[in-house]
C-alpha cells in the first residue's frame, strides 16, 4: 500500500524518537511547574497526574508497536482516547494504531483514527501526517476526489514537497497528467536538500514523460 511509504514516516518517526527520549522529563518538569504554582493547585495537579498516566499508556503502546503486537496497541490507543482524549500523547498513539489497523486490513478503524488526529491533535506536524496517511488510504482504495482533499495545502511549510507528492499520485489516479506533473515538478523542486527523495520524484516524472503511470 501507498500508505505509509514516504518520508513522512521518517518525520514522524522522528517525532517518536524525541518524545521516547525526552517524553518523560517534558511530564516531570510539568509537575515542577505545578508544585511551583500556588492558584488551583488541585484542579493542576489533577491535570498533569492524568498526563502522566497518559504518557504510561503511550509508552506500554510504543512497545507494543515495536513488538508487533497490533490487538494490544489497539486496545492502548482505545484506552487512550476514552480516558485521556486531551492528552498530547493521545494523537500520537492514534496514528501509531492506524498504521497496524491499515497492515492488519482494518481500513475504516484506521482511517477512524487518522480522523480523528485532524480533528484533535494540538500539534500540526501531526495533523499534515495524518493528513497525508488519511489520503493515500483513500488513494488505495480509489476513493481519489475525498483523497485530494486532504492534500490542498499543509499546516507546515515545511511539508509542501510531501504534499505535492502525494496530490501527484492522487492526479494521476484521476487522470490528470499535466497536474500530477506539476505536482510532481513542485515537489522535485522543493527537495534539493533531499538527494534521496528528489530522486524518487524523478522517477515518476520520468514515468509520466514516457506516459506510464508512475
Amino acid at each position: 500500500m501507498a500508505a505509509f511509504d514516504l518520508e513522512e514516516q521518517e518525520t514522524f518517526d522522528e517525532i517518536k524518537a524525541w518524545w521516547r527520549q525526552y517524553g518523560r522529563w517534558v511530564i516531570a518538569a510539568a509537575v515542577v511547574l505545578v508544585l511551583a504554582v500556588g492558584g488551583g493547585y488541585g484542579w493542576r495537579y489533577w491535570q498533569t497526574q492524568q498526563q502522566v498516566a497518559a504518557g504510561d499508556l503511550y509508552f506500554e503502546l510504543e512497545a507494543a508497536f515495536d513488538g508487533r503486537d497490533t490487538l494490544r496497541v489497539r486496545e492502548l490507543a482505545d484506552q487512550l482516547v476514552a480516558d485521556h482524549a486531551g492528552a498530547a500523547y493521545t494523537a500520537r498513539a492514534q496514528v501509531l494504531a492506524a498504521r497496524r489497523d491499515l497492515e492488519a486490513g482494518r481500513l475504516e478503524e484506521a482511517e477512524s483514527r487518522l480522523r480523528w488526529v485532524i480533528e484533535r491533535a494540538k500539534e500540526p506536524m501531526l495533523r499534515d501526517v495524518a493528513r497525508l496517511r488519511l489520503a493515500a488510504l483513500l488513494l488505495d482504495e480509489r476513493k481519489h476526489e475525498d483523497a485530494l482533499k486532504w492534500v490542498e495545502t499543509p499546516e507546515l511549510p515545511t511539508n509542501s514537497r510531501l504534499f505535492d507528492d502525494r496530490r501527484g499520485d492522487i492526479l494521476v489516479g484521476l487522470g490528470r497528467n499535466d497536474e500530477a506533473r506539476a505536482a510532481f515538478q513542485a515537489a522535485h523542486s522543493a527537495s534539493k536538500q533531499d538527494t534521496a527523495f528528489q530522486a524518487w520524484v524523478q522517477l515518476k516524472l520520468d514515468a509520466l514523460a514516457e506516459g506510464e503511470a508512475p
